[in-house]
């Protein structure tokens, strides 16, 4: 036989090490690895084992682990075979959101690989030799290093649609790829240019950003690693010797080369990093110290944490996802070998039949996936179990919940695996529990109280069980007739538990009797006990007495009173009934005596009721009175001693009201207020004065405010009211630093370029509303804006944002015939950060990061086109209203831009944003509840607007029904609601639809592209 060998890889040529007994054995040169061979043999004495026989084998053992160990909640032991695929895979890359890994292959393709279902979902072919790969921070795209393209190019793949998208132009053919901060990528040489820098591109158009050149020497084939917060980039050498680790910060536009170390060992691989963002491991074939591998700490290289005794030539490894343990396959040792990251000692390790080139887990850390590769055969992608993730079923909902009869309900049941079964007995009439999402809904028409039982059970049969007490609340009416009231909180319709015991309690105004009880119980006891059943009426009825009374009046001039209380003012009193009334002067003044219908001096005054008497007491200050001060919080007043002087009248009296450290004053309250300190004043007579003091603490913190529609302001509290600022105003940037403590705030004056004068920002402390905020002014002079900026709310460490979770957004258009749905997503963490990523309605996408405040908004303010653009606004979070989660109210502009295919004019909008929360579904769930649609169509260049019938055809995904009326395909995304699909009207091209569920209101919204505008779509239940 003979047997022809030929290199195809590029630089250098490989090894043939021997051919003897059918065996042909060949090594890579340095700094490269065999990815598959291909060719025929012509010698009818060569023979092979047929592979289909090997590949049923294997496949039927596959299925068999699969059947055996892939149950929810399930683990498979350490090193079992979960599951094999004919694919070449030279690198891994974990989506951050979703339930995926990507792969490069061999076969010039990416690979998608579920992890719930350990299935490959897509292959995308992306351009010639894809080596390293990367997910962006937010998971929507996916940058492939293409390092044999004939172009030099990074292939880019949309995963929401897994749709490739235009490559990026590089410099030069790329080997690996990392996607940083703010759109910006990191690239190193994969073609012969040795020794070529790293660059940095723009995510956006692949222009060149900056040269990471300076300090650090790059071997073409370097592999690059981002920190998990991606603020640091690491680059190791690969194949060279002593391999060389660089690190660089970031975290700006403007990367910095922080450090270098090169004696790590020879012949560098792999760089790996710990999830939590605190070691990395740059994997070396050998080093200094043997065979082994080295783990490093992140701020520092040349620091050695602990060292993974794994035996000859490590190539790869991986940290599991709560970095506990530390995978590695070492070449030609076929076995993969698993540490303590704490003790550094291996704990177990397992067999497998080929080498390892790159190695990953699943999000979980259930499973770890490994890239085979083979001198003699293809390599091939191996799934194997690790031993961990396994979780019991548990069943969670809240243990009471009461509902009014008539009202809708909707109670959240969860468990502690996806994909299982809910279902529910004992519910009231009206109500029901969705068996995929849990979800308890409906209108309770029956007041009872009931016992539900609930049951989840997945799909191994395993079962988790709960109670939930439901009280089903009935109206209970109280009404009163005449002069009385009854126990207050019962008055009028409230809403009570079936059974319930309450107590009434009528009590007669004078003058009336208590006359008894009507309705659902008659009785004639004031105090009356009721069990409550449904729908009970009851009114307590009150008589007028025989009226007796006449007008009895008495008041007082300023500077006294008259006790007792019952008799101040105009009274009702019986004729002939005797009253003592008394004088009492305040301080500083003196009592003169009685007038109107009785004249005396007489203190106190006994006075027979005849009827209709006006009786006034006089009081005048006395020549010398009192001067009452005092304060309130943190501050003291001086000008007098003590707390009460006495004082001439006409007497000027000069106070000072200091605050102490933390506090400030804002104003005096009493005898009259002012703001003023000092207060100067003459004394009128008896006078309280109260100097009001309040904690600068209350402040701290952040706060926004958007001020006008291109100026933003972020303010910074301290704790003794200094404010550190910055204010985006007409497209420039503006910082400040002042101290805001006094009852007036500060003014700043920001220099402009130019002529301009300066702009004037003025910030004053204050409650708006009954919450601590800072009220705004800027004056740019011709205008001036005034705004309050709202603190950023505060949420405890063990406690969670009333808002947290994921909602879609849509914006409805302004002209249908012109623009399309607006639409995206928001996610709301814990802490109440806010991310919106979305789509407008001209096409143009927008990012943003904010934050919930108090008083549940957050203010989004996105310039568009190099800052000439804009969409901003308010986004209200009340999840109580109809129709929407949220609401904003958005300034949209788009300049003018001549040349443009789209809007080449430009345009001013305001335009609304509503938004939805967002349930995923889960297995054989629909997203929305309706199986037959119609999909409206208008805009974009069409004629006239369509409607098209559409029917569900399979889960999530619907189809048109009637040809003539135009074809319609659209499938939503079960994990994040978004719509992707076509349409085809006349035999006209088709074209391209995308946008989201809205399902606060079951509806589908979104738009497609036109020639010159974007047009709308809107599916919604037939």
């Amino acid at each position: 036989m003979v047997v022809k060998v030929r290199w195809l890889g590029g630089r250098g040529k490989p090894f043939v090490k021997s051919f003897t007994s059918g065996v042909l054995r060949i090594w890579p040169c340095a700094g490269r690895r065999t990815v598959g061979y291909s060719g025929s043999t012509h010698d009818s004495a060569f023979t092979m084992i047929p592979t289909q026989f090997v590949s049923i084998v294997r496949a039927s053992i596959a299925w068999l682990f699969v059947f055996c160990f892939a149950l929810p909640g399930f683990a498979e032991p350490l090193g079992t075979l979960v599951r094999e695929f004919n694919y070449a895979v030279l690198d891994f890359a974990r989506d951050p959101i979703r339930e995926r890994i990507y792969a490069t292959t061999t076969e010039n393709s990416i690979i998608v690989i579920n992890t719930k279902t350990v299935q490959i979902d897509a292959e995308i072919f992306i351009g010639s030799n894809p080596v390293g790969l990367d997910v962006n921070a937010d998971g929507s795209r996916l940058y492939v290093a293409c390092s044999g393209s004939s172009a030099a190019g990074i292939g880019v793949v949309d995963l929401a649609t897994l749709e490739k998208l235009p490559s990026l132009p590089t410099p030069y053919l790329p080997a690996d790829v990392a996607a940083g901060l703010g759109g910006r990528l990191y690239i190193s040489p994969g073609d012969g240019a040795s020794f070529a820098d790293l660059k940095q591109l723009s995510a956006v158009d692949g222009a060149v950003q900056a040269d990471l050149g300076s300090g650090h020497s790059t071997y073409y084939g370097a592999q690059l690693a981002l920190t998990p917060d991606r603020k640091k980039l690491f680059m190791g050498n690969v194949g060279l010797s002593a391999g060389t680790l660089v690190r660089f910060d970031v975290a700006t536009p403007t990367p910095v080369f922080e450090q270098q170390s090169s004696n790590l060992g020879s012949d560098g691989n792999r760089v790996v990093i710990s999830h939590a963002g605190d070691a990395l491991s740059y994997v070396v074939s050998s080093s200094s110290g043997g065979y082994n591998v080295r783990l490093i700490a992140v701020g520092d290289m040349a620091s050695s944490i602990g060292v993974f005794e794994c035996g000859a030539y490590p190539k790869n490894g991986v940290f599991s996802p709560d970095d506990e343990f530390f995978y590695t396959a070492p070449f030609t040792q076929n076995n993969v070998q698993v540490f303590s990251r704490n003790s550094f000692l291996k704990t177990a390790s397992f067999s497998v039949p080929q080498d390892t080139l790159d190695m990953v887990t699943d999000a979980t850390g259930r499973r770890l996936y490994l890239a085979g590769t083979d001198f003699f055969n293809p390599g091939k992608l191996r799934v194997y179990g690790t031993g961990r993730g396994a979780t019991e079923l548990e069943i969670n909902h809240p243990s009471t919940v009461d509902v009014r009869r008539g009202e809708v309900i909707r109670v959240e049941v969860t468990s502690s695996q996806s994909g299982v079964t809910f279902s529910a007995t004992g519910l009231p009439t009206g109500v029901s529990i969705h068996s995929g999402t849990g979800i308890l809904s409906g209108t309770p028409t029956v007041a009872g109280n009931y016992t539900v039982q609930l049951r989840a059970v997945n799909t191994a049969g395993d079962e988790a069980l709960g109670e939930l007490a439901l009280h089903v609340l009935t109206p209970f009416t109280v009404t009163v007739s005449g002069g009385g009231s009854v126990t207050w909180e019962l008055l009028g319709t409230t809403w009570q538990r079936i059974g319930a015991e309450v107590v009434l309690t009528a009590t007669p105004d004078h003058g009336f009797d208590f006359a008894g009880w009507t309705g659902s119980r008659v009785s004639n006891s004031r105090v009356l006990t009721v069990v409550v059943a449904a729908n009970m009426t009851l009114s307590a009825h009150f008589t007028r007495q025989v009226d007796s009374t006449v007008d009895f009046t008495v008041e007082a001039t300023e500077f006294g009173e008259i006790y007792p209380e019952s008799l101040r003012g105009k009274t009702r009193r019986v004729v002939g009934e005797k009253v003592m009334i008394r004088a009492v002067a305040g301080e500083g003044a003196r009592f003169t005596g009685w007038s109107g219908s009785v004249t005396s001096t007489a203190n106190p005054l006994n006075v027979t009721v005849h009827g209709g008497e006006t009786i006034i007491a006089n009081f005048e200050p006395d020549a010398a009175a009192g001067l009452t001060v005092g304060a309130t919080g943190s501050g003291a007043v001086t000008g007098v001693s003590g707390g009460r002087t006495q004082h001439e009248i006409g007497e000027v009296i000069k106070l000072h009201a200091v605050p102490l450290p933390g506090s400030r004053f804002v104003g005096w309250a009493g005898s009259f207020t002012s703001a003023q300190s000092p207060l100067t004043f003459a004394f009128q007579g008896p006078t309280t004065l109260v100097a009001q003091f309040e904690s600068l603490q209350n402040y701290v913190g952040s706060f926004r405010a958007l001020i006008a529609a291109d100026s933003v302001l972020e303010v910074k509290v301290g704790k003794d009211g200094v404010v550190t600022g910055k204010l985006r105003h007409s497209g420039e940037t503006y910082a400040f630093k002042g101290n805001a403590a006094g009852i007036n705030g500060v003014t700043f004056f920001l220099e402009r370029e130019g002529d301009a004068s300066p702009l004037a920002v003025g910030l004053r402390l204050a409650l708006h509303d009954g919450l601590a905020s800072v009220m705004v002014q800027l004056d740019d002079g011709a205008f001036s804006f005034n705004s309050v900026a709202s603190r950023r709310a505060v949420v405890e460490p063990n406690e969670s944002s009333l808002h947290a979770g994921r909602y879609t957004l849509q914006i409805p258009p302004p002209d249908a015939a012109s623009f399309g749905y607006g639409y995206g997503t928001v996610n709301v963490t814990r802490t109440g950060s806010v991310r919106i990523t979305g789509v407008l309605g001209d096409g143009c996408a927008f990012s943003e990061g904010s934050y919930l405040t108090e008083g549940d908004n957050a203010m989004i303010h996105v310039p568009l086109f190099r800052k000439e653009g804009l969409i901003s606004g308010n986004v209200h979070f009340d999840e109580t209203a109809a129709g929407s989660d949220f609401v904003a109210d958005l300034n949209w502009s788009r300049p003018a831009r001549p040349g443009a295919k789209q809007y080449a004019a430009g345009f001013e909008r305001s335009v609304t944003m509503l938004g939805s929360r967002f349930h995923a579904s889960s297995s054989g769930v629909n997203l929305i509840p309706f199986s037959a649609g119609s999909a409206v169509i208008e805009g974009g260049g069409l004629l006239t607007r369509s409607t098209t019938q559409v029917e569900l055809i399979e889960r999530n995904t619907f189809a048109s029904t009637v040809a003539a009326l135009g074809k319609f395909t659209a499938r939503l995304l079960p994990k994040t609601g978004k719509l992707s699909g076509s349409f085809q009207l006349g035999g006209r091209t088709q074209r391209g639809l995308s946008g989201v569920v809205f399902q606060k209101t079951g509806v589908v919204i979104g738009q497609h592209i036109g020639p010159a505008v974007v047009g709308s779509v809107r599916l919604e239940e037939r």
